[in-house]
């Protein structure tokens, strides 16, 4: 399967920011875009102070890495869940007939049991908002 261009092996879910930052750091010669959500309830971790605005849209930013410039961060706003949430709620997608719980927790929970099946179907819907479409952007103009 295929996510808006990336295959399954090009995609690693790390879970936090941090881990994001140190994969993207191991592999200095490579072109990486990573993928965080804002989160103010985490702390901010160092390395974040190493990227710079490059680009900004709806909300999303684009931040690139000031040492590196093959290395490319997204930031999603708030959290990730709520975010997606509220991209679903602002096209009244119908997230139980998607097999996606609207409650954030169990969503969540279920994010972390990779069932991408799902996830993909949910970003099929999403596709239509701006945010969404901005981050498809850079995804398929970055990610090499």
């Amino acid at each position: 399967m295929i996510y808006y261009g990336l295959s399954k092996k090009d995609i690693d879910h790390s879970g936090t920011k941090s881990k994001v930052l140190s994969d993207i750091n191991r592999n200095d010669s490579e072109v990486i875009l990573g993928m965080v959500d804002e989160d103010p309830h985490s702390t901010k971790p160092h390395e974040m102070n190493a990227y710079t605005v490059f680009d900004s849209k709806y909300n999303v930013i684009l931040l690139k890495k000031s040492d590196n410039v093959k290395h490319k961060l997204i930031q999603i706003p708030g959290n990730m869940e709520d975010w997606l949430l509220s991209q679903a709620k602002y096209l009244k997608v119908n997230l139980n007939g998607l097999g996606v719980l609207d409650f954030r927790g169990k969503m969540k929970k279920r994010f972390k049991k990779h069932q991408k099946e799902k996830l993909y179907k949910l970003f099929t819907k999403l596709e239509k908002s701006e945010s969404f479409m901005i981050v498809k952007d850079w995804i398929m103009k970055y990610k090499t």
